[in-house]
């Protein structure tokens, strides 16, 4: 699955003026490459995003051209000769790709998910609903958590925030209740969330796109024509995915009980 640090630079390398190599050496506080022809000072105040086992995305306080060095603050594992690196241009700030990603997942809207922590009482008609399970659920199966006895369960409703059986009430209390609901995706906070497979990537990064370019508008105004004309390219791109490209949604099972 696609994290979040991979679809940061997804989105930087559509967007952004970056750099993707390798480092031919560093330190703690620096990262060497001495193949860049990049002047000086070009990536000051950018974003470094270095491949290490625990990914770091740092700010570039001093780019040398002279030796390809760039400077950073003090990270946890020296740069090694051979380490991927992407380098963004201050452009585009680290924030605002992160916020137009989850900007893009709201865009992009609701995608399934499951809930297997309810716990049926014998014969109980109501239950809170468990904690992040929205209102909008799609189907109830009563089963055992583990095996494969799950049965669709057809009398039930959502009424004030909580589970109401109207008709056969769940009379085994051994038994699971798993929930399927349809929710907006979690934010995605770390490098290493990952993004629901529900959701198509390439269609999620150009939504991202729109947002980082209206962002990047907002702020340059009409001093940069290459913005604008990006940001129409990727608002009809949006415009013809959203058709192709949707999240399917399960049906809402009938509630069969009279109520």
């Amino acid at each position: 699955m696609t994290t979040f640090y991979e679809l940061i630079k997804d989105l930087a390398n559509h967007v952004g003026d970056v750099r993707n190599s390798l480092a031919t050496g560093g330190s703690t506080t620096t990262l060497v490459d001495t193949t860049l022809i990049e002047p000086d000072d070009y990536y000051n105040g950018g974003t470094l995003l270095i491949d290490q086992t625990t990914p770091v995305a740092i700010r570039i306080t001093d780019f040398a051209s002279a030796t390809g060095t760039f400077t950073f603050s003090a990270i946890a594992t020296a740069v090694v000769a051979g380490i991927g690196y992407t380098a963004i241009h201050s452009r585009f700030p680290l924030d605002v790709l992160k916020r137009s990603i989850n900007m893009a997942l709201i865009d992009v809207g609701e995608i399934m998910a499951v809930d297997e922590t309810l716990t049926l009482v014998a014969d109980q008609e109501r239950y809170s609903l468990p904690t992040g399970v929205t209102d909008d659920i799609r189907r109830i199966e009563i089963g055992t958590e583990g095996d494969d006895d799950w049965e669709v369960h057809y009398g039930w409703k959502v009424e004030g925030g909580e589970l109401r059986f109207l008709a056969w009430n769940p009379s085994d209390g051994s038994k699971t209740c798993r929930i399927h609901y349809a929710k907006i995706h979690d934010e995605l906070t770390a490098f290493s969330d990952v993004v629901s497979k529900q959701i198509n990537q390439r269609k999620l990064i150009v939504v991202a796109c729109k947002h980082a370019l209206i962002w990047r508008k907002d702020k340059v105004g009409n001093d940069a024509p290459n913005t604008t004309e990006l940001l129409n390219y990727y608002l009809e791109l949006d415009s013809r995915l959203r058709i192709t490209h949707d999240v399917p949604l399960l049906e809402r099972d009938p509630i069969l009980a009279r109520y």
